[in-house]
């Protein structure tokens, strides 16, 4: 550990309460840049509210699950139409049309993934209540796209 950052440190939790990060113990008064109570090393640090990753974290979640459900079922679909097409020479409208869907969600689902993993330093610089407003969006977006899909799906069979 840093002895100048130590010092501040110390000097800091001497007039302030502050808990332990990761066990919530009141920090005051310490000496040494450790937890007393769960012995995890302490740093001071600056911070911003902005780098939570909560937000980004719910919409990029949204999407690893869809773009996973959507290349599992993809991946089921292509060896299911192969399959057919082998054995009796020609695909249903029906299969290859839901194959094609599911192929277009896919791609749907990997394009988000790659914007948000690739947009995150344009994210943290958005305000905190701007970034849950969009990991909620992505999230409902996300949901309601595949619900509205397994409606149709369900009236038409």
């Amino acid at each position: 550990m840093n002895t100048r950052t130590d010092t501040h440190l110390a000097a800091y939790l001497a007039t302030h309460d502050e808990p332990c990060p990761v066990c919530s113990y009141n920090l005051r008064g310490i000496a040494q840049p450790t937890c007393p109570e769960c012995a995890a090393e302490l740093r001071l640090t600056v911070a911003s509210a902005q780098t939570r990753t909560g937000p980004w974290l719910l919409a990029v979640i949204a999407a690893a699950l869809a773009l996973g459900f959507d290349a599992v079922v993809t991946v089921i679909l292509g060896i299911g139409n192969t399959i057919a097409f082998v054995n009796q020479g020609t695909l249903t409208r029906s299969s290859a049309t839901l194959f094609g869907l599911f192929v277009g969600f896919t791609v749907v689902s990997a394009v988000v993934m790659a914007v948000l993993l690739r947009r995150r330093r344009e994210w943290v610089r958005l305000s905190l209540r701007r970034q849950w407003a969009l990991g909620w969006g992505v999230f409902a977006a996300i949901g309601l796209a595949h619900v509205g899909f397994a409606v149709l799906l369900i009236s038409v069979l």
